[in-house]
């Protein structure tokens, strides 16, 4: 799972790891820590939905997660598509001259900075007025 954060100005979003858990207990003990080491306002979760826009077949999974998340860390969570955030990751690791197959973890954690990323640019879109 990719990890992202911004800047305390909610301009730029950076990548910090990409965890791997075996279990849900966990993944909740390397939440807290991000929580404790972090001033969390909210999370955004990408949003896995097919490309027509409907809701793919593990929607329901990361809603479960989602709602899981906002009642153990009691922290707004918000939804962003995600879709071809993993594409375009992979298509900045070939640029980079690194291998997609070779670099999941990379992969995932570029992608978390896609999604946050946009959102932030719509947030700073809407507060500017330049977008309803």
């Amino acid at each position: 799972m990719g990890i992202a954060i911004s800047d305390p100005m909610r301009i730029v979003a950076r990548g910090m790891e990409t965890i791997s858990y075996y279990s849900l207990d966990q993944l909740w003990q390397k939440f807290a820590k991000i929580f404790a080491s972090h001033n969390i306002e909210r999370v955004i979760i990408g949003s896995p939905i097919n490309l027509n826009g409907s809701e793919s077949t593990i929607s329901a999974d990361v809603q479960e997660f989602a709602n899981q998340l906002q009642e153990q860390f009691q922290v707004p969570v918000e939804f962003w598509d995600e879709r071809f955030t993993s594409k375009t990751a992979q298509e900045i690791l070939h640029q980079m001259g690194k291998s997609p197959s070779k670099n999941r973890g990379k992969i995932d954690k570029i992608a978390a900075v896609l999604i946050l990323q946009g959102y932030l640019d719509r947030l700073s879109a809407v507060e500017r007025g330049s977008e309803k």
